[in-house]
């Protein structure tokens, strides 16, 4: 059919008579309710060591595809994992302050409320990291870990949850200590997607709080471009662009160059050049 072509159907009833064609012909089944329940089962039950979006919808996709249902839209599976990771983590939360004595839950609030000489709460004294390997450092960090000690015994506190689980929340704590910034309309912008190295990277160490624009850019388009490859991310309509293969020169055309493209640009003599092939350089 010419390209452009589309499914129009004078009644209703054609058009289910062709997808329930198209359905017995790919071996699914159109029971939504039960496709979304398969889901939301699957990702409650891995958002309990999982906290990735990503990483929660891609497992129910696999699952719903396994059972042989045909695939609720993509906005139902991202509403589903937004709602369950945060009832999932806020049960987890729940269950941490829950273990905590009454004797350490006022140590916690007591972070927030003390501070120091320059101003900062004490939940920043929490978060302080080891520095150089020197002697005066590791005495530092000795005393800090005697302090930690002093606020409660954690491994009580988060026994039960999934060590992935504990590493996200840690990652999320840290993020919110270093890698906050506002963007150009005064919001708090959430850069938890990129990795620690960008994180660092993208603040601009002579206006706090701020970004380097070029840097938060170069950032996002590089996570973009990871997230294409992987396929966790789809641009509407690509399909209709022309493949990039298809703009490349063929072989036959160019197999007697590549001994001349050597010379010029400096890899070989003309005296050498004869020593290279078409075969070998393709190889």
């Amino acid at each position: 059919m010419p390209e452009g072509t589309l499914p129009l159907y004078e009644t209703g009833r054609t058009a289910e008579r062709q997808r329930t064609e198209v359905r017995q012909r790919v071996g699914t089944k159109y029971k939504q309710s039960q496709a979304r329940q398969i889901a939301e089962a699957t990702i409650r039950k891995e958002a309990t060591a999982k906290n990735r979006p990503a990483d929660l919808i891609n497992i129910a996709l696999e699952k719903v595809v396994a059972a042989r249902l045909e695939l609720p839209t993509f906005s139902t599976f991202d509403t589903m994992a937004s709602t369950i990771r945060t009832e999932v983590n806020t049960s987890i939360c729940c269950g941490i302050h829950n273990r905590m004595s009454l004797a350490e839950q006022a140590r916690m609030l007591w972070l927030l409320e003390e501070r120091d000489s320059d101003g900062t709460t004490q939940f920043n004294r929490l978060k302080q990291t080891a520095q150089g390997p020197s002697w005066s450092h590791c005495k530092r960090l000795f005393t800090h870990l005697q302090w930690l000690d002093e606020l409660g015994d954690t491994a009580v506190w988060v026994d039960g949850v999934a060590a992935p689980k504990v590493t996200d929340f840690a990652r999320g704590g840290r993020c919110g200590r270093r890698l906050r910034a506002l963007g150009e309309d005064g919001k708090t912008v959430d850069i938890a997607f990129s990795t620690q190295n960008w994180r660092k990277a993208v603040l601009d160490e002579t206006r706090p709080g701020r970004f380097v624009r070029k840097r938060f850019e170069a950032m996002v388009f590089t996570h973009l471009a990871e997230e294409l490859r992987t396929g966790d991310v789809a641009v509407v309509g690509s399909e209709e662009y022309a493949g990039w293969s298809e703009q490349l020169l063929a072989w036959e055309g160019i197999q007697e160059k590549p001994a001349d493209c050597l010379v010029e640009v400096g890899l070989c003599e003309e005296s050498e050049a004869g020593a290279f092939d078409a075969t070998s350089f393709r190889r």
